[in-house]
């Protein structure tokens, strides 16, 4: 229902999203999982609900194959960081992937997504301080805020949920 409201107020595309309107139509990239794809980006990646252990967990299926993982415990953590797009949920989950291959290669994903790196280089629609006002004050209507800072949670959420296996297998 959220969902419904989000997409009546503002569009079918928003923060470089596009609601999904045919699930079916991402049934091959989704390997005949038990998934329901809510968003899309430009490059064919999806945003999907997981059913697992009564939990109703956001995870990101990249078109190419990886980063595959949870970001989210609840369509509202999407919802609180929906305005920094899908780059964002891409580059991160992307470096912790990569991090976790080379450690002592690749530094650490706290390292480089700083809070200011972060608001310079992701949130979306920076000259339109207007969308931003109006997506914050949809969020604050329906308890929720975007959140300042958009990584918290998410490694622990990537370690503790084994998604990218279950997914592959």
């Amino acid at each position: 229902m959220l969902i419904q409201n989000l997409i009546s107020k503002f569009s079918t595309y928003i923060f470089g999203y596009e609601y999904i309107k045919n699930p079916s139509f991402f049934s091959s990239l989704l390997n005949g999982k038990e998934l329901v794809p809510i968003f899309s980006d430009k490059s064919g990646s999806v945003v999907c609900i997981w059913e697992k252990d009564n939990k109703k967990n956001i995870v990101w299926i990249d078109s190419e194959g990886t980063p595959c993982n949870v970001f989210g415990e609840s369509i509202n953590d999407f919802l609180e960081i929906m305005p920094y797009g899908p780059e964002f949920i891409y580059d991160y989950l992307s470096a912790i992937e990569n991090h976790k291959l080379s450690p002592n290669l690749i530094p650490h994903p706290s390292q480089t997504f700083t809070t200011n790196y972060i608001n310079k280089t992701y949130i979306k629609n920076k000259a339109d301080k207007k969308i931003i006002n109006d997506y914050s004050d949809w969020l604050k209507k329906n308890n929720l805020n975007l959140k300042e800072n958009p990584t918290l949670g998410i490694e622990r959420l990537v370690d503790t949920s084994n998604f990218s296996s279950w997914f592959n297998s």
